[in-house]
Order: structure tokens, then C-alpha cells, then sequence
């Protein structure tokens, strides 16, 4: 052999042997570690782990990305879990090991799905601690590594379950993956999630959700919106979400009846007897508007928009009696009861704005007639 070649195969097998060295002392100092959690022996297994990777050859090893994994995942543990760019790299590490698959043990390679299902758990959790710190794209970019972690154990017939716990699924990141993407202003990402997930596992609150997040595209949300009240008929949100449709496009029919409904299912709301006052009204139905508008009342008694259109009713029913026996000798006796009704409910409306100009033009114009 050439002397100079020789030399050169010589030193490539030194370095790799090194490379291949500095991975057996990092697997070291990790033991070492774990005997006794000395932190510099975890700083030094990671030195020497980091530096093995930085060979060309340990970086395709499936060995020694199973190594760098562990000592990542146990650094993250050691250090609070606070450092989300080290548990994404542990479990990058991790998943390359075992796709070089032919090249680790089984145990090895047992061991890696094993910690990548607590990196499941510890993406989960980091997602919700990223949010509640008002990092909402970091808390939504670490679900999306959620997301593709769960399909490649999927892929690998591996499930998301850690000594007997409850197995995490797609749908159970879904709900905090919509939170997530909303607060991000990515709406469509959180639409799309829902749509999947309403056809997989259906439940209240998603079609409630889905259907406010198509609010732009009624098309859309009439469909979700009636597929949901299929499903679920005595849901008082999507019942809300389909009387305000309905008033949005005019629809006092459909808004009536749904109205009728919300207070089958809720008779302690005043704001639908309200809003169903404020339709009778508009259909010129002053006698069944000033019912639902004094039931409101009985319900929530300091509610002033109740009070008030209670009150502008009477005063309008009086100004007819009024006008109809001005020349009447005995015409105060007839109508000055109802302008009395009138200007008791726009005292109390007095009370609840005292700063009302509307109501101070009522009460003095009812001061004014004789």
C-alpha cells in the first residue's frame, strides 16, 4: 500500500474512532449522571454527545442519535423543561434513530419509542405553557411538532400510552391546537382542524366553535350550524348563533321560533324575552312585545333597555287614548292613568340612567298634558 494513502486511512479510522469515543463518554457520563445527578456529569455527557455529532458519521448513526437523544431528553428533564428547542432536538434525534432503524438493537430501539412517548407528553404540556405565557405562535408551532410526532408513531403502530395513562390522541391536542391558532390570528388552520374533527369526534362546544369561526362565510357556517343543531337540538349556543343569523338576514320567522326554544331550554334569561319583545314590536305586536319586555323585567329588574321600550310603549298607547278624547269632557279621567303607567316605568328608567336625555324628553313631554 502507497505510504501516504495508508497514512490517510489511517487517520479517517482515528477520527472516527474518536467521534465513535466521544459518543461511548457521553453514554458514560450520562450513567454516571444517573447514579448519582451530578450536573457536570450531565453538562459533560452533552458536551461530548454534541461533539460526536458534529462527524458527518455519528450524525447518520443510529446509535449515536439515540445517545444525543437520551442525554437531550434527560438535560430537559434535569433543567425544568423549560427549553423547547432541546426537547424538539431530542425527539428529532430520537425519531432519526430508529428510521435508520436496520442499524439499532431492539432494545435501543424499544427504548427511543418509549422516550418519544414522554416527549408526546412533554410537547403537550410545554404547548400549554408557552400559551399561558402569551406565546401563542411558539405554543402553536410545538403542537404542530405534536401533530407530526403522533403520526410517525402512528406510522410505527405505536400508541401514545405511558405505564397505564390515558393514550393521547390528535383529538385530544385538537381543542388546545383551535385556542392556539386563533389567538395567532390563524383562523383557517383552527377551521380546518375543527371540520376534521366534527366528522371524527363530534361534540357540542366544536360545532358552537366552528360555527363563530365562519362567521365570514355563511354558506359555510349555515351548513355546520345545521348539521350541529341536528346532532344537538337543545344546544342554547348554536340556538344563539341561529336566532342571530336569522335576525341578520331578516328571517323574524326562524328568529321567533328559535326564540320560543331558548326559553324553553332557559326561562332565566331576560335577554331573550327581550330580543323577542324588540321582533313583536317591529311586527307592530305592541300587546305581546310589552309582555315578553315586562317578563324581562321581572327577570332582571335593573335591565334599562327592558324598561325603557316597556316605557316608550305605554307612552305611545297613551298619546292614542289621549289624542282620541282630547274632546272629550271627561278625557284626563281616560288618559291620564296611562301617561301615569308611562312615567312610572320612565322614573325607574330615570333611576337606572339619571343622565338619559331621551327619558328626561319623555317624562317632561307627559309633564306637559293636562
Amino acid at each position: 500500500m502507497n505510504k501516504s494513502l495508508f497514512l490517510l486511512v489511517t487517520l479517517i479510522y482515528l477520527n472516527i474512532n474518536a467521534q465513535s469515543n466521544e459518543i461511548k463518554k457521553a453514554n458514560d457520563f450520562l450513567f454516571e449522571y444517573q447514579n448519582n445527578k451530578k450536573v457536570e456529569d450531565l453538562n459533560k455527557a452533552l458536551e461530548n454527545a454534541k461533539l460526536a455529532m458534529s462527524n458527518e458519521s455519528n450524525s447518520n448513526d443510529a446509535f449515536s442519535n439515540y445517545i444525543y437523544g437520551l442525554v437531550l431528553k434527560t438535560h430537559y428533564d434535569a433543567n425544568g423543561q423549560n427549553d423547547q428547542e432541546t426537547i424538539i432536538n431530542s425527539y428529532t434525534s430520537l425519531k432519526k434513530s430508529i428510521d435508520l432503524g436496520a442499524k439499532l438493537s431492539e432494545k435501543d430501539k424499544s427504548q427511543a419509542f418509549k422516550l418519544i412517548k414522554y416527549i408526546a407528553f412533554d410537547f403537550y404540556n410545554a404547548g400549554i405553557n408557552l400559551h399561558n405565557a402569551k406565546k401563542s405562535d411558539q405554543a402553536l408551532n410545538m403542537y404542530k411538532k405534536l401533530y407530526e410526532l403522533i403520526d410517525f408513531m402512528s406510522l410505527n403502530k405505536q400508541t401514545l400510552a405511558i405505564d397505564g395513562q390515558s393514550e393521547l390522541k390528535k383529538s385530544d391536542v385538537n381543542t388546545n391546537y383551535v385556542v392556539f391558532a386563533v389567538n395567532s390570528n390563524k383562523n383557517d388552520e383552527a377551521i380546518k382542524i375543527l371540520k376534521e374533527d366534527v366528522q371524527q369526534n363530534p361534540t357540542e362546544s366544536k360545532y358552537t366553535n366552528l360555527v363563530q369561526l365562519l362567521k365570514d362565510n355563511s354558506e359555510e357556517r349555515k351548513k355546520y350550524l345545521n348539521e350541529g343543531l341536528t346532532k344537538y337540538p337543545n344546544n342554547l349556543d348554536l340556538i344563539i348563533s341561529d336566532i342571530n343569523i336569522s335576525l341578520a338576514e331578516k328571517n323574524n320567522t326562524n328568529a321567533k321560533a328559535k326564540l320560543q326554544k331558548a326559553i324553553e331550554i332557559n326561562p332565566k334569561n331576560h335577554q331573550f324575552y327581550l330580543i323577542l319583545g324588540n321582533l313583536l314590536e317591529s311586527e307592530k305586536d305592541s300587546e305581546n312585545a310589552k309582555k315578553n319586555y315586562t317578563k324581562a323585567i321581572e327577570i332582571n329588574p335593573s335591565d334599562f333597555e327592558s324598561n325603557y321600550n316597556l316605557a316608550v310603549i305605554q307612552f305611545n298607547e297613551a298619546i292614542q287614548i289621549y289624542n282620541k278624547n282630547t274632546s272629550n269632557e271627561k278625557g284626563s279621567e281616560i288618559y291620564m292613568p296611562y301617561f301615569k303607567t308611562a312615567k312610572s316605568t320612565l322614573e325607574k328608567c330615570k333611576q337606572l340612567q339619571p343622565s338619559n336625555n331621551d327619558v328626561d324628553k319623555l317624562i317632561q313631554k307627559i309633564n306637559d298634558i293636562k
